[in-house]
């Protein structure tokens, strides 16, 4: 299981190349009006970064508090990360607490989701590994 360190590298790591991919296809063209200024395309890069950089760290803390707390690991960890994550998006945005709630069911659900195909992948690949291993 991925600790807070490296879900909150992954999330900027991913926030930024989204942030990036957002700006590059705003960039100066025939049909926009925007011009492109290195401060402008920073702050669309380290903007997504940072928030997905803390999203991705409340989903790492809430999915190995509850491993912790329940002392297992499985896909229902990751309900409390999503959920984690769901509240932060929604009292982010201007839904406040209302959507808050809304979201955190449905990142709730997403972590479930993940979580579950994440563990079945590495179960198959250990899987794999074994009978590979078998075959030599």
């Amino acid at each position: 299981m991925p600790g807070v360190g490296e879900s909150i590298t992954t999330g900027a790591v991913v926030g930024g190349v989204f942030g990036a991919a957002k700006e590059l296809m705003f960039l100066e063209s025939a049909n926009t009006a925007r011009t492109a200024s290195f401060g402008a395309v920073g702050r669309g890069i380290i903007g997504p970064g940072i928030h997905c950089a803390i999203a991705g760290g409340l989903f790492g803390l809430g999915n190995n508090a509850m491993a912790g707390l329940r002392n297992k690991d499985d896909s229902l960890n990751g309900a409390a990360g999503g959920a984690l994550t769901g509240i932060y998006f929604g009292l982010k945005g201007k839904g406040g607490l209302h959507m808050a709630f809304y979201k955190a069911v449905g990142f709730g659900a997403a972590g479930i989701v993940c979580n579950y195909l994440g563990s079945y992948m590495d179960r198959k690949g250990r899987e794999n590994k074994t009978a590979e291993a078998l075959y030599r």
